[in-house]
């Protein structure tokens, strides 16, 4: 009998970064059981992530391209050590994440704070309000956007600082820019999911699918773009 081979399933090729030497975090969490509590690093860095609360992977949102982080908004968020990797100074920097938030209230929830306190230290933070996002260091807004949040909707939203100029942009498109040149220090433990140190923490509350920090490039500009499905791992 003349056996019938079958053609081969190609899988595709994920995208090269040309800046993942310039990647200071990466958090993309790979499919694996839901209920799984290993969060991994996959910059060069290969920060140790802590986890807290019950914050777990979740393969439920079957539209991201891999599995994702949970979190319940009550006290799920998670940790790296300080880094040296982490502040930018007056340099260039994307900070950027693809999520999925389920809170349509007016809650204003965290994605990332490398601040030592909230209301001084020359740290950044990166958060939701109850319509757009915002940027800033200490307690001060630098750039945000008063629209562009959508509720129960996968969203890439991203930071970047070019030649002291910031842009920020939600799926792509761009929601505001302005110039400032001030210096980020701070080399505390970034936060993923909570704003550090404030009387209420602004824990998320959805799906977070992917967190990329870039030290070194201003990855986006005054242009709009297609927004990435997820952040290759070379």
């Amino acid at each position: 009998m003349r056996r019938i081979s079958r053609p081969a399933v190609l899988l595709p090729r994920e995208k090269i970064d040309p800046y993942f030497s310039l990647v200071a975090l990466l958090i993309r969490p790979s499919k694996r059981p839901d209920g799984e509590l290993v969060f991994r690093d996959l910059s060069k860095n290969k920060a140790v992530l802590s986890t807290f609360g019950d914050a777990k992977i979740s393969t439920a949102r079957t539209e991201f391209r891999d599995s994702t982080i949970l979190m319940d908004g009550a006290g799920d968020y998670i940790t790296a050590p300080n880094s040296s990797a982490y502040p930018p100074g007056a340099g260039d920097f994307t900070v950027e994440t693809i999520q999925y938030s389920t809170d349509a209230g007016a809650s204003q929830r965290c994605f990332m704070d490398v601040r030592a306190n909230s209301t001084s230290g020359t740290g950044f933070f990166l958060r939701e309000d109850s319509n757009g996002f915002i940027f800033g260091k200490a307690s001060s807004a630098i750039v945000s956007t008063a629209s562009g949040r959508i509720a129960n909707k996968i969203q890439h939203i991203a930071v970047s600082r070019t030649a002291s100029v910031f842009y920020m942009h939600v799926d792509g498109a761009l929601k505001a820019s302005v110039t400032d040149a001030q210096q980020f220090l701070d080399q505390n433990m970034l936060i993923s999911g909570f704003c550090n140190n404030v009387a209420s923490p602004f824990t998320f509350l959805g799906n977070i699918g992917q967190y990329r920090y870039t030290v070194g490039i201003g990855r986006y500009g005054s242009a709009d773009f297609t927004p990435p499905s997820y952040f290759p791992l070379r």
